[in-house]
């Protein structure tokens, strides 16, 4: 179904009429898509007023705030933001870094977790 804050379609995992039960977790995996990633001419298709880190970093940390995650799992994420944005952001929520993964150059996988 359509998730009205996002405009994003979500695939549940379990049965929808179920109520959750009280051992569950959400566990959320998000491609941030890195700063210097979304100025390429790859993501041309978007101004790049729109692409900037500036103007994207606060909508991505209050989208990943709404979802209510235990767990979030983050791609594309450069060692900079992760540290300097999202750590502190997700720390005030109660996640905490529970580990960072080198994969490429300049890039991270970041998890967190209560």
């Amino acid at each position: 179904p359509l998730d009205k804050r996002t405009h994003r379609k979500f695939r549940p995992v379990h049965n929808e009429d179920a109520a959750p039960a009280d051992d569950s977790i959400r566990v959320i995996s998000y491609n941030v898509l890195g700063p210097w990633q979304a100025l390429t001419d790859k993501h041309n298709y978007t101004s790049s007023k729109y692409r900037t880190w500036s103007y994207r970093k606060d909508r991505i940390l209050d989208e990943l705030k709404s979802f209510n995650a235990d767990i979030i799992c983050l791609q594309e994420v450069t060692p900079e933001t992760f540290s300097e944005d999202f750590s502190p952001a997700l720390a005030a929520l109660g996640l905490e870094l529970a580990r960072e993964v080198g994969l490429l150059h300049a890039q991270v996988l970041g998890l967190v977790g209560r």
